[in-house]
C-alpha cells in the first residue's frame, strides 16, 4: 500500500512548529541534537520536539562544543526530516535528487525552504532563530 503524502500545508505546519521550538532552546543556548521523525510528536492539530531528547543532552553538555555549529546542525536534521517527509519516507542518499523528486509534487517556496535548511555549508545555512 503507497503512503498519502503529506499536504504542503500540513508539511508547513510541521516546520513551523518545530522551527518554533528550535529558535526557543537556541535562546536557551540549548541544541536539540538529533532532530528526525521519531522524535516529532504529532497530533490532531499539533506537533510538537519531543523534549526528552534535548533534556538529556543538555545535561550531557560539553563545554567545547561549537554551539553556533550545533545551531546549524538542528536546521540541516530538521531540513532532511522535512525532505524525507516530502517524498513520503523514498530513501534517496543525494539530497538534490530529493528536491527534485519533491517538486513535483510541492512549491517553489517550500523547495527553496528545505534547500536553505539543507544547505551544506553550515556558514551559510540558517538557523531556526533566524527563520
Amino acid at each position: 500500500m503507497k503512503r498519502k503524502r503529506y499536504s504542503e500545508d500540513e508539511l508547513w505546519n510541521i516546520a513551523d512548529s518545530c522551527v518554533a521550538a528550535l529558535a526557543y532552546l537556541q535562546e536557551k543556548n540549548i541544541s536539540y541534537n538529533m532532530v528526525d521523525a521519531t522524535r516529532i510528536l504529532l497530533s490532531v492539530d499539533r506537533y510538537k520536539l519531543n523534549p526528552i531528547q534535548s533534556m538529556i543532552d543538555s545535561l550531557k553538555e560539553n563545554p567545547k562544543r561549537d554551539k553556533t555549529r550545533q545551531f546549524k546542525a538542528d536546521t540541516y536534521n530538521l531540513g532532511i526530516t522535512l525532505l524525507y517527509a516530502s517524498n513520503c519516507g523514498n530513501p534517496h542518499s543525494i539530497i538534490e535528487e530529493n528536491l527534485k523528486e519533491a517538486s513535483k509534487s510541492y512549491s517553489t517556496e517550500w523547495i527553496n525552504f528545505l534547500r536553505d535548511l539543507t544547505n551544506p555549508d553550515y556558514l551559510k545555512r540558517v538557523d531556526c532563530a533566524t527563520l
